[in-house]
């Protein structure tokens, strides 16, 4: 019996680290779950990896819960479960501290902090009923 793919959802996927690693884990045998505010980017990024039919796009601000609901429905339904969350997506704005505005510091903390907190429920949600899977958290400096 051949064992089943694991599978990963990568926050901020369409480029830089998150892309690397969707090609990464991909390369490794894992159904890639891919998440980005921008379909297109998410499109062009597919494009790169070849269109693998074990990579899902998932576009949606990650800051919004009812992106995260529907991150995780999805990937549950496509691959039966998900074994890793890496939290991969954020924002860098390259401003002084003192000139952020208050949308400035709404966006960053959208993104950053609501989108890890987020994801995050509904990756444990889900792997507290599988008793199995872990929760990533990338770092920006």
């Amino acid at each position: 019996m051949a064992t089943p793919r694991k599978t990963v959802v990568i926050t901020g996927a369409s480029s830089g680290i998150g892309f690397a690693l969707a090609e990464a884990y991909l390369g490794e045998g894992f159904n890639v779950v891919a998440n980005s505010r921008s379909r297109e980017r998410l499109e062009a990024a597919a494009r790169a990896l070849g269109g693998p039919e074990n990579l899902l796009l998932i576009d949606g601000d990650i800051g919004r819960p009812e992106t995260a609901r529907r991150l995780f429905a999805e990937a549950i339904h496509r691959f039966d479960g998900v074994n890793v969350l890496v939290n991969n997506a954020g924002i860098f704005q390259a401003k002084s501290f003192v000139d952020y505005t208050p949308e400035d510091l709404a966006s960053l903390v959208s993104t950053n902090l609501n989108g890890f907190v987020f994801a995050s429920q509904e990756a444990a949600k889900h792997m507290l009923l599988r008793r199995s899977g872990h929760i990533i958290n990338g770092c920006r400096t």
